[in-house]
């Protein structure tokens, strides 16, 4: 029996905020969307008893995209890997866009345990699974010891596929590592391998954020006069 949370979120929906939403993520259905704000969401998703969550996690497809980012913050509460996989396993083929993966962090997994199921998904055919992979090396990677680090970092480069999602991953992951360990970065960034479309996205992340200073900006601004 599908399992629905309608009578809880059609009350908060926001026809203005809706539409904003789904002009970042046009490869959803626009109407999809309710429009709803993320501490709303939350407080729905804390608000689930055990068994409605059990009954929410196997009721799928959902209707509303607001449904997805609840089961992506139900899938983070997981704590064993087998479970976790075998429950965003089954959430995949559902995944349209960038929208329904970023929140997925799975922050109760242990690093390697997190690198496991990257390895794994870097492999897959789908382009939302890869990105995936790319988005937990990224959040844990950058702050391991260099070699470890690195390690982790070529995997990530060299999952398959130049789908605009996937070199959108690579660029922050990219960027992340000129933040946590700037000199590791920039040898992945001068890599004459490395797309120079890639290599672009990863410096106009970079010169765009805050914590990067401005002496490295300028060395990224003279790398990236050097692309062909």
């Amino acid at each position: 029996m599908q399992f629905s949370l309608e009578d809880k979120l059609l009350p908060l929906q926001d026809s203005r905020r809706a539409k904003f939403s789904a002009r970042l993520a046009p490869t959803i259905p626009s109407d999809r969307f309710l429009g709803i704000r993320t501490p709303d969401l939350k407080g729905i998703a804390k608000s689930l008893e055990p068994e409605q969550k059990e009954a929410f996690l196997t009721s799928l497809p959902h209707v509303y995209v607001e449904e997805d980012i609840i089961h992506i913050q139900l899938l983070n509460d997981y704590k064993n890997i087998d479970q976790a996989r075998n429950a965003l396993l089954a959430f995949l083929p559902f995944i349209q866009s960038w929208y329904q993966t970023d929140g997925l962090t799975f922050p109760h997994l242990s690093t390697d345990e997190l690198f496991e199921l990257a390895q794994s998904f870097l492999e897959r055919p789908e382009s939302y699974a890869r990105r995936l992979g790319i988005l937990w090396i990224m959040k844990r990677a950058p702050k391991l010891d260099p070699i470890t680090a690195k390690v982790w970092l070529e995997k990530a480069l060299a999952a398959a596929g130049n789908e605009r999602e996937i070199q959108l991953a690579k660029a922050w992951l990219l960027c992340e590592f000129m933040i946590w360990q700037p000199e590791l970065g920039m040898k992945a960034l001068s890599f004459k391998e490395l797309d120079p479309m890639l290599i672009r996205m990863a410096i106009g992340k970079c010169i765009d954020s805050r914590r990067i200073d401005e002496p490295a900006k300028q060395t990224l601004r003279q790398l990236r006069r050097t692309l062909s």
